[in-house]
């Protein structure tokens, strides 16, 4: 086959392709729920979006916290407007965690990005408005322990690249050649705020056919104010053509898929191969060995008996019926037979099985899975070099007699399987070998639950054509019967051997008055259940109204007994207050006696006491007078 440059041109411009649906030309948000306008974030603290791109050209790893436990301690203390848009800020951040989370578990890749700043055109083609991402950021959102709390994080190895879906759709809307990001750029593994700026003045000189001189400093004075996305309506009244584009700076969160940029660089080298003839006598002429050290069932090994004369086989079914086990013994045989494989999955769980099942065979030596092409870049280089010299280890230790020894050995092995495979191709019935039937028998006795070994007595039949299309007429009416019963047979309360008879016409007619009988028994217990119904209301009732009765009567002697304690009380205070006067009297009598002798005393000392003052005085006076006369004297 010769290689062509049409052939590869085509190829190629099926890559660029790019949806105007997606988020790699169509920017605006509206209402998708995978794109989020950063300056929405503004609703929680107004310096947020301006912070977090300033956080984004400046650090790494970045980890950039938004939380409305540091901004809005609480809700009710906002307008409604605000708190509602607060909510849409939580579901939409949720919404991008778990679609990240579900495509990340399927296909082992991280989508979640930022978008900034947004080029606006008009395609020269058809006129159509394009708002895109320039630069994209690969990025991870994560809940934190906090309530309403989130972290969006980069680290070393996520990329920084260049919107390739829009580098494609200008190439070929306008044959606009825009160039890769400078290596310079990129060496520090950051676009810094002069380096984005230097890119933004790049693109536009590209695109438009004027640009104005200060258009440096021009983006310069934007990009310190990040705005909210446009609407579709605001843009489409600008006056924006083709080659008069321009940039605005914001920005947006949302799910960017792998980009296919370095596939279409490669096609670019393929094009040196202009002329060059591919020799394919050795794909025509390939060989397949069915043989299989993998346990197959007979539709299993059918697949594997296609592959001897055909290279081209798509395998079909629901889940659970052996795809992955029949492409594990595909692989198996590949690798058996000195062949190189490489399997290519939209979700990473299908990978992981058959990753899986080459492990525990033995086989996972001889594989490398794959599942981000930068990251697992050192995995595959180091999975090459370890077989590499795994396979010269053992080279080295073997002999050439013992090694000899073993070909012969295994020669005559893989003859004596073959001629048994070969009797085992051999046609049987209906032009079908015995794997092929045995694969007809199973694939029908899955489908069959009960028993089928009817023991039935060889001498019941006449084996005549005519008997033979009897039972087949039988067969095929029983087949539409049991098709419309299937759906209810979960919940059947027949029993089946009615069903069985040599009589038809008896066993329709017991069917019958069976089903007579059922419909009688389903009245009678609908009859039975209204009339349950109604005595239990009937009961009911009477209960409610014993009950009310019963509380009526509690309440008037519990109303009765009150009365009766409040006269009982007050006359208890009339007593006590009877005795306790009582007391206080006799107490008054008591101490009346006492106080008698005690005012008698008291008005006996008080005479004595004058009488002894006048004595004391009249002595005095006589010891002042003598102690006098003595003085004289």
């Amino acid at each position: 086959m010769e290689v062509t440059r049409k052939l590869i041109e085509e190829l190629q411009n099926r890559l660029k392709v790019g949806s105007r649906r997606g988020v790699h030309l169509n920017a605006i948000p509206a209402r998708s729920r995978y794109k989020f306008d950063l300056h929405r974030l503004s609703y929680i603290n107004e310096n947020i979006p301006n912070d977090f791109v300033e956080k984004l050209l400046s650090e790494k790893p970045l980890k950039f916290r938004i939380s409305w436990k540091d901004n809005v301690p609480d809700l009710n203390e906002l307008f409604e407007e605000d708190q509602l848009n607060l909510v849409k800020i939580t579901k939409a951040f949720e919404n991008l965690i778990n679609q990240t989370e579900a495509i990340e578990s399927e296909k082992g890749i991280n989508t979640f990005g930022f978008g900034f700043p947004l080029l606006a055109r008009r395609d020269q083609k058809d006129n159509k408005l394009t708002v895109a991402p320039v630069l994209i950021w690969s990025l991870r959102i994560k809940r934190t322990r906090d309530f309403n709390t989130w972290e969006i994080v980069r680290d070393e190895d996520d990329p920084i690249y260049l919107n390739e879906v829009l580098i494609n759709h200008l190439e070929s809307d306008a044959q606009i050649n825009i160039d890769q990001i400078s290596s310079k750029f990129l060496d520090d593994g950051l676009i810094d705020q002069e380096e984005l700026l230097q890119i933004c003045v790049d693109l536009i000189n590209s695109i438009n056919s004027k640009t104005s001189p200060d258009l440096y400093n021009i983006f310069r004075e934007k990009l310190e104010d990040i705005k909210a996305i446009p609407t579709k309506s605001y843009f489409e009244k600008l006056p924006i053509t083709s080659n008069n584009s321009f940039i605005d700076f914001s920005g947006l969160f949302s799910i960017f898929e792998v980009q296919k940029q370095n596939i279409i660089q490669d096609y670019d080298k393929l094009l040196g191969l202009e002329g060059y003839n591919i020799d394919l006598d050795e794909m025509e002429g390939h060989s397949f060995q069915p043989i299989s050290s993998v346990e197959t069932d007979p539709s299993q090994q059918g697949i594997l008996h296609a592959l001897e004369t055909s290279r081209n086989i798509l395998i079909q079914g629901p889940p659970g019926t052996g795809k992955s086990q029949s492409l594990t013994a595909i692989l198996v045989n590949a690798l058996e037979n000195h062949k190189k494989t490489i399997v290519v999955c939209e979700k990473r769980t299908a990978l992981e099985v058959l990753h899986n099942s080459l492990h525990e065979i033995g086989l996972g030596r001889h594989t490398v899975l794959i599942k981000d092409i930068s990251k697992d870049r050192r995995v595959a280089v180091d999975s090459v070099r370890d077989r590499v010299d795994y396979r010269s280890q053992s080279f080295n230790a073997t002999s050439n007699t013992g090694l000899q020894y073993s070909v012969e050995k295994s020669k005559k092995l893989i003859d004596s399987i073959n001629r048994k495979h070969l009797k085992i191709g051999e046609k049987l019935v209906n032009d079908q070998n015995w794997t092929q039937t045995v694969g007809v028998l199973l694939s029908r006795l899955k489908k069959v639950d009960e028993d089928y070994k009817l023991n039935l007595d060889k001498n019941l039949f006449e084996y005549s054509t005519d008997e033979l299309n009897v039972l087949l007429e039988t067969l095929r009416e029983g087949q539409l019967l049991f098709e419309d019963y299937e759906p209810y047979l979960e919940y059947s309360f027949l029993n089946t051997s009615r069903f069985k008879g040599d009589n038809p016409f008896i066993v329709e007619r017991e069917i019958k008055d069976s089903f007579e009988s059922y419909i009688s028994e389903i009245e009678g217990i609908e009859s039975s259940i209204e009339n349950y119904k109604k005595e239990y209301r009937t009961l009911r009732d009477r209960e409610v109204e014993t009950v009310h009765r019963d509380i009526l009567e509690e309440i008037k002697s519990i109303k009765s007994a009150y009365a009766s304690l409040i006269e009982q009380t007050r006359q208890t205070e009339n007593s006590y207050l009877k005795v306790r006067k009582s007391e206080i009297e006799d107490q008054i009598e008591k101490l009346r006696e006492p106080l008698d002798k005690l005012r008698e005393l008291y008005a006996s000392s008080s005479q004595k006491l004058e009488s002894f003052e006048k004595k004391y005085e009249t002595l005095r006076i006589k010891e002042i007078q003598n102690q006098w006369k003595n003085k004289k004297v």
